[in-house]
């Protein structure tokens, strides 16, 4: 999730992981990109629009077994539009240069490739 000028990102404060981009699971015949759209929306309060129609990135997971995707996709929103988190998550713009600890190491230059990736 990004600001229109990919200045900015918009992260949700997770009490185990820290500062996450918004993101979950899809729910019964929805789309990733549906799923994408919906959790910003319940996990911030805004309306995203998709820059990209494709992934940007897809993730693997095979942890006890389960196999789990990650669809990443590049968003955009307004940062002046109010924010309404959910309860206990806050969700802050942080400006690509002062981006706060994470629990994954691979999140920051992930979301400073994007940015720049999509600047070309």
């Amino acid at each position: 999730m990004f600001s229109q000028d990919l200045a900015q990102t918009l992260l949700v404060r997770h009490s185990h992981f820290g500062w996450l981009s918004p993101g979950g699971r899809l729910e019964e015949d929805e789309t990733p990109r549906e799923g994408a759209l919906r959790e910003v929306t319940e996990e911030t309060g805004i309306n995203a629009d998709l820059l990209v129609h494709e992934p940007v990135a897809v993730l693997g997971d095979h942890h006890a077994g389960d196999r789990t995707y990650g669809l990443a996709y590049a968003l955009t929103a307004d940062p002046a539009e109010p924010l309404r988190p959910e309860p206990g998550q806050p969700v802050t713009w942080f400006h690509l240069k002062d981006l706060p600890p994470s629990y994954y190491p691979l999140d920051h230059p992930t979301l400073l490739a994007f940015a720049r990736d999509l600047r070309c």
